[in-house]
Parts: C-alpha cells; sequence; structure tokens
C-alpha cells in the first residue's frame, strides 16, 4: 500500500453475515446504467470524477456490459471502516452488490475509494460462480488476502488489484478541480440515475 494512500482504501470487503431483503428514426435509448446512485452530491461527484478519470470511466463500462449491478450509498463511519462491497443477491440473471462509502475529506480520495470498491465489483463481475454469500467468501479466500479489524466482527478481504485502482485515480485526479468538470454526451450516457437501491435493513 502506498503512503500517500492513507486510510480510506481499506479495508473494502466486508462479508456480512446477512443479506439485502430486498422506433424507427428515433433516438435508441441509453443502456440501463449498472452503477447507480441515488444521493445527489455523491451522483454529482461521480459524475465529474468520470470525466477526470479513464480509469473510473474504464470500471464502469466493464460493469456496464457485465451481469453485476453495483448501488453506491454514503454511511456513516463505523468501526474503523471506510469501504466496503457486500454481494447482495442473484435474480433473473442478474447479480446485486451494494457499496458503502464513508465522506473523505477531498473529492479526489472519495473518488479513489469508489474506484477502489468498484475494482470489487469488477472482481465479482468476471466471476460467474459468484451466486450468493458462500460463493461470494469463497472467491475472495482465493483471490484476496485476509484482513483483520478489532473494531469490526466481520470477515473482509482486500486485493492488490483494488488498491492499485484506487491509487491510479487518486493519481490521475491529483491538482484536478472537479468542480470545473462538465459531463459530455459518453459520460452522460454512462451516468444517468437510477430510481430506488437497497435497502441496509
Amino acid at each position: 500500500m502506498n503512503g500517500n494512500m492513507l486510510r480510506p482504501l481499506l479495508p473494502s470487503i466486508i462479508l456480512t453475515l446477512f443479506t439485502v431483503v430486498t422506433l424507427h428514426g428515433e433516438t435508441p435509448p441509453l443502456p440501463v446504467p449498472h452503477v447507480r446512485i441515488a444521493d445527489p452530491e455523491l451522483r454529482q461527484l461521480f459524475d465529474a470524477g468520470l470525466v477526470a478519470s479513464p480509469t473510473l470511466r474504464a470500471l464502469v463500462r466493464r460493469l456496464d456490459s457485465s451481469d453485476v449491478i453495483a448501488y453506491i450509498r454514503f454511511v456513516q463511519p463505523r468501526g474503523g471502516i471506510d469501504g466496503s462491497l457486500q454481494f447482495v443477491g442473484a435474480t433473473a440473471g442478474i447479480r446485486y452488490v451494494l457499496i458503502r462509502v464513508v465522506k473523505m475529506p477531498t473529492p479526489g480520495r472519495q473518488l479513489a475509494l469508489i474506484a477502489h470498491e468498484l475494482q470489487h465489483a469488477v472482481e465479482v463481475a468476471v466471476a460467474p460462480q459468484v451466486v450468493d454469500l458462500q460463493t461470494f467468501a469463497r472467491e475472495y479466500e482465493r483471490i484476496g488476502r485476509a484482513s483483520h479489524y478489532r473494531r469490526h466482527w466481520t470477515r473482509s478481504f482486500e486485493t492488490l488489484a483494488a488498491v492499485a485502482t484506487g491509487e491510479r485515480v487518486l493519481k490521475e485526479l491529483d491538482g484536478r478541480d472537479l468542480r470545473r468538470q462538465r459531463p459530455h454526451a459518453e459520460v452522460a450516457a454512462l451516468t444517468t440515475m437510477a430510481r430506488g437501491a437497497p435497502s441496509d435493513d
């Protein structure tokens, strides 16, 4: 882990012991986005990040071409965990994951944390055998390394790919004024806001 990244990109995978209950001549419709954010503040920041970061755009494209839909939401800090990815479930050929992130002190660090977690979502996307919590845990036992946090009771894992992805996005955004970013057509197609998100209950 690069010392400049601080703590925000760890840990990332939290294996919880519960599931979330969960025309002719016309312009073709935009594809349904697979990265969904309901919070307006986080959505605006994410859109700006897509303009500025090629890595972030690549992650979204990979998810949009997969059977994985990722919901991203802000959460309050808990147990020293800044970000996590939870497998929600699979139905009708679609798999769902939930990314939770705390608010970070700078836009760049916030987007780096999100990119870190989206890399984990991509790791699920390329593993078709992951269809429930058991296979989710088994896959990260295979590709990740276990992390232990005294203040959190859940099992967690980390991957080198996710750490590298977060660091790369942080470098891409270094010194960029994200408030000045304006989405273009390609980014707009990637970032149509979806309605609703899984419950935390």
